[in-house]
């Protein structure tokens, strides 16, 4: 049987700390007695100008200040930068609360405003101007036009607008908008301006996102020219980063520290506007080519699934994701996990993340299983080395590949209780593998081994 969905048009979110509809009038007729410009009301204008760019920069070094007392500052993010590339269907959400560029850029705000809730493509706007750009419907047929003239008899202001003649007049400038866009391609308002204008307010009048917890781009502000961006499918938009979630910035700092300690390695590079800065840092992990060679030119296994359970996460799935191989990784660390769930989401990188690495073993079976640096971190404490014994135990593979770059010599021993003979040996008992084999030297010049049926 059909089931029948009604879908609604949602209203945009709420502006977070909305202002009163009286003080949005009261300004709206002072710039327009500063648009009638004589002599005096230029140099008000000017002066007006001047205190808003010296009360945004002090603003701005206050909440910094605030946000460095709060444990919020990152070295890593520049709140103050400008614009920002990207591609408009990775703008796919909107806020449930919205910001203002000019109040809030570079502030750091929690709560739920980032819920992924509210999907751009639900809002009334986009649907109305799909409707009347793409099919000719007129903008009085729309639910978007009804409900903001009922919004407007109301007493509010709805873009700028307090009456149905302006809502009509700012209507035929988007439509106009979105012709020339598609005749002439995107343009930032600095070159629309062509630097005729000192009020920064009009200079960052650009498509506004704000970053949630999981590094998503929700849609804050500018909901005409985004919309114009999806219909044409441009490629990329430029757009300002106005408010972070705390959560993100702690995801962003974890993410340096693990850069710094070399725990992550050999991942493709980053593109989120955040992380750009890390591929600065980023360790190239000169073992990774060695490793990766090593393994290839002696598995008889070349396709399938490859679970990477090492110290270094990164270090080799990466390569064998582009291969072909179905990647997995899996450790005993949650945070790490947590970190790695959170990356392969914000970077849409190409592996599943299994938080539990015993349980990873028990539902699921894997070819090769890639253990570099990590098997003796189990050694340190009883609940390690059973957990260690229960991983093993259920492990079913077809080939283990491990290592401790941590070997300190020929002689096979390392500062670890457990030289690496045993490790294998230990390996060997309580798993299905039978053999094993040193298959050749990383850079650094410890020995790999290959274990296998």
């Amino acid at each position: 049987m059909a089931v029948w969905i009604m879908t609604t048009q949602c209203e945009r979110s709420a502006t977070y700390r909305q202002k009163k509809h009286w003080i949005i009038k009261v300004k709206k007729i002072i710039t327009s007695k500063f648009d009638n410009a004589t002599k005096t009301t230029s140099l008000l204008k000017a002066i007006w100008l001047q205190y808003i760019a010296i009360s945004g920069k002090i603003r701005s070094i206050y909440f910094s200040y605030l946000d460095c007392l709060s444990g919020y500052s990152c070295e890593y993010i520049d709140r103050d930068a400008g614009l920002y590339w990207i591609s408009p269907g990775k703008i796919e959400y909107s806020g449930l609360r919205e910001f203002n560029v000019n109040d809030f850029k570079g502030r750091v705000i929690g709560g739920d405003w980032d819920r992924l809730e509210k999907k751009f493509s639900d809002l009334d706007v986009y649907s109305a101007m799909n409707e009347v750009c793409c099919s000719g419907q007129s903008w009085h047929k729309t639910v978007f036009y009804q409900r903001n003239i009922n919004r407007m008899q109301k007493g509010e202001v709805i873009w700028g607008c307090s009456s149905e003649e302006d809502l009509g007049q700012r209507l035929e400038s988007v439509l106009k908008l979105y012709f020339a866009i598609k005749e002439e391609g995107y343009r930032t308002q600095i070159d629309i301006l062509q630097g005729d204008c000192r009020d920064n307010r009009k200079i960052c009048d650009e498509i506004t996102i704000s970053i949630g917890r999981n590094g998503d781009f929700l849609f804050s502000n500018c909901a005409h020219r985004l919309t114009i961006a999806k219909l044409l499918m441009l490629k990329i938009i430029p757009v300002i980063i106005a408010v972070r979630h705390p959560e993100w910035i702690r995801f962003v700092k974890q993410l340096g520290k693990s850069l710094n300690e070399e725990c992550l390695v050999g991942l493709p590079p980053f593109t989120h506007p955040d992380l750009l800065a890390l591929n600065r840092k980023r360790s190239t992990c000169a073992c990774n080519n060695d490793l990766y060679h090593l393994i290839k030119n002696s598995s008889a296994v070349k396709i399938g699934n490859v679970l990477d359970i090492s110290g270094k996460l990164g270090c080799l799935f990466n390569k064998f994701s582009n291969d072909g191989f179905k990647c997995f990784v899996s450790g005993a660390d949650d945070g790490k996990m947590k970190l790695m769930s959170t990356l392969k989401g914000v970077e849409n990188y190409n592996y599943e993340v299994i938080e539990d690495m015993v349980s990873s073993v028990k539902k699921n079976r894997f070819d090769l299983v890639i253990a570099i640096d990590i098997f003796h971190s189990y050694f340190e404490n009883p609940h390690g080395f059973a957990v260690l014994m229960s991983f093993l135990q259920n492990l079913k593979t077809k080939e283990l590949y491990y290592q401790n770059s941590q070997y300190s010599g020929a002689d096979g021993n390392n500062d670890y209780a457990y030289s690496d003979n045993k490790v294998i040996e230990l390996i060997l008992r309580y798993t299905n593998l039978a053999k094993s084999e040193c298959i050749g030297c990383s850079s650094g010049g410890a020995p790999l081994y290959k274990l296998h049926l």
